[in-house]
């Protein structure tokens, strides 16, 4: 993310997808345009979200998904040729 140039004062969206860590860069380059928000209703929901449930989905939106791309590409290939 070193690429984005934001203004102090923009405004990030976050759609939830993701371990939060681009979130969390883009808050710090942003701190006078942030005004966090959570969906109504979905504020209960957090305390239930265990640490475990977090790394899975780290690790697959990490791993998980650079995997997938990999698989993805090397049938391209395969079927282009």
């Amino acid at each position: 993310m070193h690429f984005l140039q934001p203004a102090p004062d923009a405004m990030v969206l976050d759609c939830g997808c993701g371990g939060g860590a681009n979130i969390k860069t883009l808050l710090k380059l942003c701190p006078k345009g942030t005004n966090a928000w959570t969906i109504p209703g979905t504020e209960d929901l957090k305390p239930y979200i265990t640490a475990k449930n977090k790394q899975k989905k780290w690790l697959f939106g990490t791993v998980g998904m650079a995997v997938i791309a990999m698989v993805l590409a090397a049938m391209m290939t395969i079927f282009t040729h």
